[in-house]
């Protein structure tokens, strides 16, 4: 059990208290515009516990896919409820704050963890199904709390925007993905109690990285053009998309290639891919997408590409992001 005091807060806690008996209404909080700034001891427990979530040597380290993966996205989570406000007298009443977090996108809740859970009156539930949580939480002077990484698969495409809903008995709220991105807040429930949220992207895959296999294929026996096609796989050499383009030789001589990757099992381009190829079958070239310009790099071999009588032959390379400061929430670049 802890609790945040200090004698300053006295004078404001009787004057905005009221009556510790008088029963709460559920608040509803959906705007980050009616948070206040977190006090500094809230946001150490926030922050500490959000740093152990995203850090890739613990949490988010035994995420299955991997965060490297660039079919999902990773977002770290830590909710604190109860005795956030500094006061120097007992609230009363004890607080009912059972509830639960949900999401209603494709994604699932892991490395769920509870922030100062007293073992005889809290406890988180372990028979919850997929993409919910659901705890038992009371406090009396003091503060409970949760923590949770949320692994989105951003395939998924939907009518209605997906967010992230956490609902008790005092209050409720609605988070976007935008909002996951990065966000901090405090909303008062009366003089002492409050709920405080800090969440931000797990930034892991800056710099994810993978393999492509394939084959090229002449148009006719002796050409030196032709197609291009074959599986994009992540570092663990899952297939998570498909690629397909043409090989040629330009006008002035120049060996060149180019061509998209779509999502697995969609049509949509998510990403193109251009660059050049030597006569002892190596390329070299670059990943572009529209809205971010260059965001890496491949290289590989088109084997017996100008040796071979054959029709085809084995395409195999490999790819890699061009690493971003990972100071910026928004520095990540995938294809998409």
């Amino acid at each position: 059990m802890k609790a945040f005091r200090n004698t300053a807060a006295l004078i404001v806690a009787l004057c905005v208290g009221g009556c510790a008996d008088e029963p709460r209404s559920p608040t509803l909080w959906s705007s980050p515009e009616q948070s206040q700034q977190i006090p500094v001891d809230v946001n150490a427990v926030l922050s500490e516990n959000l740093a152990a979530l995203a850090n890739p040597d613990g949490f988010a380290g035994q995420i299955e896919p991997s965060p490297n993966d660039i079919n999902f996205d990773y977002y770290a989570l830590v909710v604190i409820w109860g005795t956030l406000q500094p006061i120097d007298i007992p609230n009363g009443k004890g607080l009912d704050w059972t509830g639960s977090m949900s999401f209603n996108g494709s994604g699932l809740f892991s490395s769920v963890i509870g922030v100062d859970l007293e073992s005889n009156t809290d406890a988180i539930a372990n028979d919850s199904p997929d993409g919910i949580i659901d705890w038992k939480s009371f406090t009396h002077s003091d503060y409970d709390g949760i923590g949770s990484v949320v692994r989105h698969d951003r395939r998924t495409e939907y009518d209605v925007p997906p967010a992230l809903a956490i609902v008790t008995p005092l209050f409720s709220t609605e988070l976007t993905l935008d909002q996951l991105e990065h966000y901090s807040g405090i909303h008062s429930i009366d003089g002492s109690n409050a709920v405080a949220i800090m969440a931000h992207r797990i930034q892991q895959n800056v710099c994810g990285q993978g393999q492509l296999t394939g084959r090229w294929l002449r148009k006719r026996a002796g050409d030196v053009a032709g197609v291009i096609l074959g599986n994009w796989l992540a570092s663990c050499d899952d297939p998570i998309g498909r690629y397909d383009g043409r090989y040629w030789v330009a006008d002035n001589g120049d060996h060149l290639f180019e061509g998209v990757v779509s999502k697995l099992g969609y049509d949509t381009a998510i990403g193109h891919f251009s660059g050049t190829w030597n006569l002892d079958g190596s390329f070299t070239g670059k990943l572009v997408c529209t809205n971010y310009g260059n965001i890496g790099d491949l290289s590989g071999d088109f084997d017996g590409i100008s040796t071979s009588l054959g029709r085809s032959g084995p395409m195999q390379g490999s790819w890699q992001f061009v690493c971003k400061d990972m100071s910026s929430p928004h520095s990540e670049r995938n294809i998409e």
